[in-house]
């Protein structure tokens, strides 16, 4: 029985990273729409990207690449090393409007580095 409690442990944080990367997939889909973004894309799971901690690609109107992993909570510690890495983190807000302006403000931080 432990086998499978220690399982769910492991689905339930599966399952909370799945909704917040769909509640950022949405935000991407409807700032590309909205022309505040360039285009974006999702890394396909256990893809080198994946791997390496990103989970969607964000190419903004002038070209630049913006690298996000997404957290459905946050962490200062794997912030840090995600952000040395040249990737930015995000946890998802509540709504998509929050998600929206969490991301524009990813995106002016990258254009300012």
């Amino acid at each position: 029985m432990e086998g499978v409690e220690g399982n769910s442990g492991y689905i339930l944080a599966a399952k909370k990273g799945e909704l917040a990367e769909g509640k950022v997939f949405e935000a991407l889909e409807e700032l590309e729409k909205e022309g505040l973004i360039g285009k974006f894309g999702q890394t396909d799971k256990f893809s080198q990207e994946d791997l390496r901690g990103i989970d969607f690609i964000i190419i903004t109107e002038k070209g630049k690449e913006i690298r996000l992993q997404v957290q459905s909570t946050f962490k200062e510690k794997a912030m840090k090393k995600y952000l040395k890495r040249g990737i930015f983190y995000i946890v998802p807000g509540k709504d998509k409007e929050e998600v929206k302006e969490r991301i524009l403000r990813i995106i002016k931080k990258a254009i300012n580095r």
